[in-house]
């Protein structure tokens, strides 16, 4: 559970974050966006003479290129909860750069996992009336403490 609540206050905190960067005009000029979970991300486009390169060249480019946007994370103390995904785009020069959140808890499971508590909870809600039952169990609480 402490977990849990550390996930949820490093997204928090990341959400703040990310809210004010998006404002400086170095968030701009390093073309960053961020997604609804507040991933930053970017596209690298390439200049046709790295474009033509081999896969190497283009990845140094890649890479030279996400200096700038390091040091803009540790200018912002986001550098340990942050972590870069490198893909191309098919069929295009470019390269996408998404940093993403290291939740532990907070994955696909855990949302998949709460969806089906709540349908279940509510199946039974439904299904035995339960709040016939909790008024039951509440009469029976009253009468024996009287």
């Amino acid at each position: 559970m402490k977990k849990l609540f550390n996930d949820i206050s490093d997204f928090l905190y990341l959400r703040k974050i990310i809210k004010s960067a998006t404002k400086e005009k170095e968030w701009k000029d390093l073309n960053l966006r961020h997604d609804w979970l507040y991933n930053p991300y970017t596209v690298v486009n390439l200049p046709p003479e790295v474009y033509e390169a081999d896969l190497d060249v283009q990845m140094q480019f890649v890479m030279y290129f996400m200096q700038d946007v390091n040091v803009f994370f540790v200018s912002h103390l986001l550098q340990d909860m942050l972590i870069p995904s490198v893909e191309k785009i098919d069929g295009t020069a470019s390269y996408l750069v998404v940093y993403y959140s290291e939740y532990r808890t907070l994955g696909a499971w855990f949302f998949t996992k709460l969806v089906l508590l709540a349908a279940a909870a509510t199946f039974i809600w439904m299904k035995y009336d339960v709040k016939h039952i909790l008024h039951r169990i509440v009469e029976t609480v009253t009468n024996v403490i009287n």
